[in-house]
């Protein structure tokens, strides 16, 4: 599986941001670029992007993007997780695709030339990124991270035009404006200011998040916000995008921010409105009537026909009405969480810190701890979302993580702040008779 993609200038930094990707589609309120200094590119639908960008280019057996070839310059090789990933810029497509070819790639298709050869043309570089193959089996794509300076913030995506078919797009752009695209609609639009608590509830720790100043939504999780800063706006935009409107790459333009949400329904909620629509539409259209009628509700058998005529067709009236808002309007697969999330929350931290206790006093080891730990959790529901718990970097779900040595299991709040706790046997009592 391998992936090439073209940007602006020489990438300072590729990473790894694993589930990342699926924390900022279900906040929707994260972002992949900086206003006017450097651009940071999510590149999380391995789906897309990995069967879309050069879908013909990849080959079986292990990669060798380290090539030298006459004509291109290669900038930088990093191996980031299960990529091998290389940096380069070319002096014309044929040598572009000459490296491709001694790397053990296949050659350009015919329709990439034009485009190859734009880019270069405008000086920009190209970073293919190759999945490797683990021993016994198949390696695990996840999102990338690429940082690359520019003057605007773009997203480059017409290479993503040679798979000829048109994939799904979620862009989450961080300026100092509101960002815009004809290609794509406006989704979620908010400002952040920075909040700082130095005793953040139950934690009891210091803590820093980003919140939203009009609808409310919060950024806790670390390496969202590192990309913010005090006062930014977060433009969420999606949509699906054809390959024939895939011909030049998408360059965002600003406005002054408007804070905007894009109200979608569950089922659940279009049958709620549907039920309150029909309600209040009945009782004012019956005020109304009687009011009109009144004269012939106060007769002698006035009442029967007022019902007979008037409110019988007016509650059918309704209910047609009603029912064609329920069967017709759009609506969304969601699920819902817990309302009082924080407890339920802190009562999972609380759980696992005593099941670990438990398993270190009953002779278990850290790895069959964290294993246990694992199994535990992954029965417990998530407090923001719903469903089960499960291990990736999200509200209300679970990671486990290594620093310094030390083993740490960190669970998500609604904010996405890791709460964290610290995988080790509890200590001894020193002073016990």
């Amino acid at each position: 599986m391998m992936w090439a993609a073209a940007v602006p200038s020489i990438v300072l930094l590729v990473m790894g941001v694993h589930l990342i990707g699926n924390a900022l589609s279900r906040r929707k309120s994260f972002a992949v670029g900086r206003y006017l200094y450097e651009s940071f590119v999510v590149i999380g639908l391995i789906a897309i992007f990995a069967g879309m960008l050069l879908p013909a280019l990849g080959r079986a057996g292990r990669p060798r993007i380290d090539r030298a070839t006459e004509g291109v310059t290669i900038h930088n090789e990093v191996v980031v997780d299960s990529y091998n990933i290389a940096v380069l810029t070319a002096k014309a497509p044929g040598d572009l695709d000459a490296w491709l070819v001694d790397s053990g790639l296949r050659s350009l298709p015919k329709e990439a030339e034009t485009i190859v050869a734009d880019y270069i043309k405008r000086g920009w570089c190209f970073v293919v990124s190759r999945l490797t193959r683990a021993e016994g089996g198949a390696s695990t794509p996840h999102p990338l991270l690429v940082k690359f300076d520019t003057p605007d913030a773009v997203y480059p995506m017409r290479l993503t035009a040679l798979a000829k078919s048109g994939p799904h797009f979620e862009l989450f752009v961080v300026g100092d404006k509101q960002a815009d695209c004809d290609l794509l609609e406006r989704e979620f639009v908010d400002r952040y200011e920075e909040i700082r608590d130095d005793d953040y509830y139950i934690a009891r720790a210091p803590a820093r998040w980003f919140a939203g100043a009009e609808h409310g939504q919060d950024i806790g999780h670390p390496d969202i916000r590192s990309r913010l800063w005090s006062g930014c706006v977060v433009t969420k935009l999606s949509g699906t995008i054809p390959s024939r409107s895939m011909d030049k790459d998408i360059v965002f333009e600003w406005a002054e921010a408007r804070p905007y949400r894009r109200t979608l329904f569950s089922r659940k909620g279009v049958f709620h409105t549907s039920i309150c629509l029909f309600s209040t539409g009945l009782v004012v259209l019956t005020i109304i009537t009687l009011l009109r009628h009144r004269h012939l509700v106060s007769t002698r058998d006035g009442l029967r026909r007022y019902v007979c005529r008037v409110y019988e067709p007016l509650v059918l009236a309704m209910l047609v009405l009603a029912g064609s808002f329920y069967l017709l309007w759009p609506t969304v697969d969601v699920v819902v969480g817990s309302r009082s999330r924080r407890p339920a929350i802190w009562s999972s931290v609380i759980r696992a810190r005593e099941m670990m206790e438990q398993a270190y006093e009953g002779g278990d080891d850290t790895a069959t701890v964290m294993a246990e730990l694992e199994q535990l959790l992954s029965t417990y529901p998530n407090a923001v979302f719903g469903g089960k718990m499960k291990q990736q970097v999200s509200a209300g779900d679970y990671t486990f993580t290594e620093e310094d040595g030390k083993q740490y299991i960190d669970i998500y709040d609604e904010k996405g702040l890791p709460l964290r706790v610290e995988i080790k046997p509890p200590a001894k009592n020193d002073s016990a008779q």
